[in-house]
Parts: C-alpha cells; structure tokens; sequence
C-alpha cells in the first residue's frame, strides 16, 4: 500500500476518533457512533442497471453504504458477503433499509460489469459508479481514503486513444474501509471501520436505528 494512503487512513482514523462515542444515551448501537450526526453528503451516482441513484432518494429509510470494487481480492469480498447476509435477514425491515455499494474503482467498474457481475452473485442491491471524477469528489466528501493513481492513469490514457480492447491493466487499489449507516434523516449514526465485525451487531443497529 503506498506511503500517500496510509497517510489518509491515519487522517480518517484521527477524524473518526474525534468525531465517534462510545453509546447513545437513547438505543445501544454495537458500532461506532457520531456524537453529532453529520448530515451524510449527497451523491448523484448510477446502479447496475443503468438508473441514477441520489441520496435524497431514501429519504425516511435507513441506508447501509459501503465502498468497494469489484476486483479486490480480499476485504471488499467480506465486506460483500457481510452485505448479502444483511440483505438476505432483513425479514420485515426489507422495506425500511437500503443497501448501497459504491466502487472504488470506476475505470473497471462500468454500468456493464457491475450488472453482470452482480448477477452472477446474486445480489440484488444497488451497486453505484460513475465518472472518476464524480466518484473522487464522493471518496473525499465521505472522508473514504483511495489510491487511485492507476485510475487517474487509466483515464488518462483512455483520453489520449491508449486505451486497448484488453481493458485496464490488473491493479489493486489501496482504500480505507469504513461501512456507514445512516438514519432516516440521512445522518451518519454509525460506522464499521474493516471486517472483523459482528454482521448480527451490524444488522442489530440497522434494526434499531429503523425503529426509531
């Protein structure tokens, strides 16, 4: 992972530390919470099927939003499969909690791919793209630390006719790992930094954060 990302998780860290408590005096929530829930900034983005996907959208729902890419090797596949237990135990919340993954990696991860490649796994949530720039501005809104030096170079070379029918070189990108819920007022109420977290405490807090 390159010295640049390290940097920017260290920073998130610091933010989350300053930012996050220990409980809520009013529901026990498992993950990290706001102590001042910051109203979680807006993004106009695409889903797998083509159809543009904003937050104002889910308004009064609890929404889940996570950001990975398709090609990572390990965390984001946990963070995926975490999300599908999530989706697949909602029972009577379905209609009340919106799941969300936003890619990291846009230059791999086309309206296309994503539709295929969530197909085959079954998973029926909105998994979101967008232009690089687009996407960056969401990255650093959202405090979401990316190594996007290959990405930068691939749209640059898409831009100059390098590009080949071949696609983009095979990359890893280095990024922060952090899976926010927010409330039905769009606030970020909690955060899930890494893997190593209990997906039934996870969805305890969704749960609860529905019923208020």
């Amino acid at each position: 992972m390159r010295r640049g990302v390290v940097a920017i998780m260290l920073t998130v860290m610091l933010m989350l530390s300053g930012c996050l408590g220990s409980g809520s005096d009013e529901i026990e929530l498992f993950g990290f919470e706001y102590r001042d829930p910051p109203e979680a900034p807006g993004f106009n983005l695409t889903n797998q099927h083509g159809e543009p996907v904003s937050l104002p959208d889910f308004g009064g729902k609890v929404v889940v939003v996570a950001f990975v890419y398709t090609h990572c090797p390990d965390v984001c596949t946990v963070i995926s499969s975490n999300l599908a237990w999530v989706d697949a135990n909602l029972g009577d919340y379905s209609e009340e909690v919106i799941l969300l993954s936003v890619t990291i990696d846009p230059a791999r991860d086309t309206v296309s791919l994503l539709a295929n490649w969530t197909e085959t796994r079954g998973y029926d949530w909105d998994h979101l793209t967008g232009n690089h720039t687009e996407l960056e501005l969401m990255w650093e809104a959202w405090h979401v630390g990316v190594d996007d030096e290959h990405i930068e170079n691939i749209t640059s070379s898409e831009e100059a006719g390098n590009e080949s029918e071949d696609g983009p070189h095979d990359y890893t990108l280095g990024h922060s790992i952090v899976t926010f819920i927010l409330d039905k007022d769009t606030r970020k109420r909690v955060a899930y930094s890494g893997t190593d977290w209990n997906i039934e405490e996870f969805l305890h807090d969704i749960q609860a954060l529905a019923d208020e």
